[in-house]
């Protein structure tokens, strides 16, 4: 779907409250939003293509700031692995890393995107902080556009939330991840090269192999995932629709991005907008992804 992305102006303008902080909104006609509507509940996603080309400027600092974080020597583990604020146990930010045959396979910077937590974490520099707020500012509001699209069809009731959570911060997730990609995207795996393997792997939902894949066959936990398609292939869904794996870094998509369905979503439908798995296929040189993750 053509993004339809667009930045406020006199001649046409939105209420603020269809506006993203920085000035854009999305812009769909109820066409655009059966097709939205409509993708979510065959395939499982929606890709919008053709994103403006602030979006793409956008996107583009987030992911040099992100290189540039990654490569500090100095940068994570003891200033920001894991770090807690008072009065909020478990909320903040937190570095993570995943090793695989003693090499580096895979690092992530977590942060919560609520406000009140926001107020309060060590961000790297202001720098770093303003280039990931302002691309996860938007994309919060594509799942926010998007979530008024299937809002009717959802009843949040069926969800496990207390009403003692309402006073909690909100806990959508920005994560920001590198994948090192040491052992390239041909692995000499013996999982992976069994003839059951070999026969099912493109059209197993739970396929999963920690050689092959950096990230294996998941869902995520909240309603909606939002991320701007990286230029390093690796992220495949699993098209609900067609039962296959589907490769969308592999340059059919350039300036897109994706969103697709969690499970607070597939419980709130009552499985009406199943939940989309999918993984993070190996390649041949390092990849930045950069995720919003919007929850209940």
């Amino acid at each position: 779907l053509e993004s339809k992305f667009i930045r406020s102006s006199r001649e046409n303008t939105k209420p603020d409250v269809d506006s993203s902080p920085n000035g854009f909104y999305l812009n769909l006609s109820e066409p655009d939003k059966e097709f939205v509507k409509s993708s979510l509940q065959k395939h499982g996603y929606v890709i919008f293509t053709d994103l403006c080309s602030e979006l793409r400027i956008i996107s583009s600092q987030a992911e040099e700031e992100a290189k540039r974080f990654f490569s500090c020597p100095n940068k994570v583990e003891n200033v920001y692995k894991e770090p807690r604020i008072d009065g909020l146990p478990g909320w903040g930010i937190g570095y993570s890393i995943r090793k695989h045959r003693k090499k580096v396979k895979r690092e992530m910077f977590h942060v919560y995107t609520d406000e009140r937590v926001q107020a309060n974490i060590p961000w790297p520099d202001k720098v770093f902080r303003k280039a990931m707020q302002d691309l996860y500012s938007i994309l919060q509001h594509f799942s926010s556009k998007c979530f008024e699209i299937v809002e009717n069809d959802f009843d949040l009731a069926k969800l496990d939330i207390s009403p003692s959570q309402n006073s909690t911060p909100n806990p959508s997730v920005f994560d920001v991840f590198i994948y090192a990609n040491v052992f390239g995207a041909d692995i000499d795996c013996k999982q992976c090269q069994t003839s059951d393997n070999a026969e099912s792997k493109l059209n197993d939902k739970t396929r999963s192999c920690i050689c092959e894949d950096n990230m294996a066959s998941h869902t995520d936990p909240g309603i909606f995932t939002v991320k701007v398609l990286s230029s390093v292939q690796g992220l495949q869904v699993f098209d609900l629709k067609h039962s296959e794996w589907i490769q969308l870094e592999d340059g059919r998509f350039p300036n897109s991005l994706v969103v697709f369905n969690c499970e607070q979503l597939e419980v709130g439908s009552q499985e009406k907008y199943k939940a989309t798995s999918h993984l993070v296929s190996s390649a041949r040189e390092s990849r930045i992804s950069l995720v919003y993750e919007r929850r209940l």
